[in-house]
């Protein structure tokens, strides 16, 4: 018996099998009232911090912890204006994906680059646990 194309079915299926990769975990979508929790996520997987914004006041959020190296954020930050008014708000959405396994969190400050000395006027926290 030929034991060669049942060889050559096997080979080829595992390497079919082997180039298939699933597909990205969906990103994680967390909003000003997840302030202060927890989020567990996968490496290779996305959070999208989404928070009220309006940089025509001269604030600005500022990422004080990215979470390196368990983290990356990507950069620039995207901003979505509400309302067609001159001087409107809007959101602005801070992507941060997983690098590698590990705990650590990511701080955000909302505040004014040009007024040092004044505190920030909102924080933002939230504690991540990535695994693999």
């Amino acid at each position: 018996m030929n034991s060669r194309p049942v060889f050559v079915a096997l080979l080829i299926a595992t390497i079919t099998l082997a180039s298939c990769k699933a597909p990205p975990p969906q990103p994680i979508s967390i909003t000003e009232a997840d302030k202060g929790d927890a989020v567990t996520m996968v490496v290779g997987q996305s959070i999208q911090v989404t928070l009220p914004a309006n940089s025509s006041a001269g604030y600005e959020w500022l990422v004080v912890s990215e979470g390196s190296p368990v983290l990356e954020v990507l950069m620039p930050s995207s901003f979505e204006q509400q309302g067609d008014s001159p001087g409107a708000g809007g959101l602005e959405t801070f992507t941060f994906v997983g690098l590698q396994p590990g705990e650590t969190w990511i701080g955000m400050i909302y505040h004014r680059s040009f007024e040092p000395e004044v505190p920030a006027v909102q924080t933002f926290e939230l504690q991540v646990l990535v695994s693999e």
